[in-house]
C-alpha cells in the first residue's frame, strides 16, 4: 500500500509538472507593433511633431515587432492624403527581426513639389497640417490563436508658404492673370522666362508666414544703366512700397526655398520669383 501510494504522487507530480509552466520559464508574449523615428523627431505618446516644412519632405521611421511571436499581414494608412505612407503593406514582422531594411517605414509630406521632387503640387494650407497613420496587422498567442493589433500615429507639421498681396496704381493685382512672358531685352538685369507683371505704385505684403529677402533692380530703356539697390528682409505682416524712378524696375523675391502657390507666385529658372513694374504696361 505504501508503494503505491509512493507511485501515485511521483505521476501526480510529473503529469501536473508537463501541464504547467515552471517558476523559470518564460512566458510567450504575444507579437506588437512599435513606431520609432529614425532621426531626432519630437515624440509625445505617438504624436510626432516634423517641425517646419518648407517644402516636400520625407520622414522616416522603424516599424518593429517587440513580441515573441510574428505580426503578419500589415496594413498602413494615412487618414490625409498630403502624407503618403509607403509601403502600405507589410507580409510579416518576425517575432525579435532587427532586419531594419525590412520594417522601415516612410511618411512624405507634399508641399508644393511632387514627392519625387518633379512637378508643382497643390500646397498645404499654411500653418498646422496632420495625418493619422494607422497600423493594423494580426499575430498568434501562445496557444496560437490569432488575434488582431493596431497602432496609431500623428505625424504634424508647421506648413511655411510665401505669400504676397500686390497693388499698385491701379489697385490689387490679380497674380493668376497677370503671368507673361519677358525675355529680358536689356529690361531686366537677367532672362525671366515667366514673370508676374504691375504698374508703378506698387506695394507688397508679406502675407505669407516665412520672412523673405527682397532686392530691387532699375534700368533706364535709354541708357541701359542699371542700378542695384540693397536687399531687404520683409517679416510677415510687413509691407513694402517700391518707388519706380526709372522705366522699369525689377523686384526680386527669394523666399529661401519655401514654396509658393505656383499659380500666384511662380519660380524662375534661378529660383526666385519675380515683379517687373513696366512702364509701357
Amino acid at each position: 500500500m505504501t508503494r503505491l501510494l509512493s507511485l501515485f504522487c511521483i505521476s501526480f507530480l510529473f503529469i501536473t509538472g508537463c501541464d504547467g509552466l515552471n517558476d523559470n520559464e518564460i512566458p510567450i508574449e504575444p507579437g506588437s507593433l512599435s513606431l520609432t523615428p529614425i532621426n531626432s523627431i519630437s515624440d509625445s505618446n505617438n504624436v510626432f511633431d516634423l517641425g517646419d516644412l518648407k517644402s516636400t519632405k520625407s520622414f522616416n521611421f522603424y516599424l518593429t515587432n517587440k513580441g515573441d511571436t510574428d505580426v503578419f499581414n500589415v496594413s498602413i494608412e494615412s487618414t490625409n492624403p498630403e502624407f503618403v505612407v509607403e509601403p502600405g503593406e507589410i507580409n510579416v514582422l518576425m517575432a525579435g527581426s532587427d532586419l531594419v531594411l525590412e520594417q522601415g517605414l516612410q511618411v512624405t509630406a507634399i508641399h508644393g513639389i511632387g514627392a519625387g521632387g518633379i512637378g508643382p503640387e497643390t500646397p498645404m494650407e499654411m500653418g498646422l497640417n496632420e495625418t493619422e497613420v494607422r497600423i493594423r496587422a494580426q499575430t498568434t498567442d501562445a496557444a496560437g490563436d490569432t488575434s488582431s493589433i493596431q497602432v496609431s500615429a500623428v505625424m504634424q507639421v508647421n506648413a511655411l508658404l510665401a505669400d504676397f498681396e500686390l497693388t499698385d496704381r491701379n489697385g490689387q493685382v490679380d497674380l493668376s492673370t497677370t503671368m507673361g512672358s519677358h525675355s529680358g531685352g536689356g529690361v531686366a538685369p537677367f532672362p525671366l522666362p515667366r514673370t508676374i507683371v504691375a504698374d508703378g505704385g506698387l506695394k507688397l505684403v508679406n502675407t505669407g508666414n516665412v520672412a523673405v529677402r527682397i532686392k530691387t533692380f532699375l534700368r533706364d530703356n535709354g541708357t541701359l544703366e542699371l542700378i542695384e539697390n540693397e536687399e531687404v528682409v520683409l517679416s510677415p505682416g510687413e509691407e513694402l512700397a517700391v518707388e519706380r524712378d526709372r522705366e522699369t524696375t525689377t523686384i526680386r523675391i527669394d523666399t529661401d526655398q519655401t514654396v509658393t502657390d505656383s499659380d500666384r507666385l511662380p519660380f524662375q529658372l534661378d529660383g526666385f520669383v519675380y515683379i517687373l513694374c513696366d512702364i509701357t504696361r
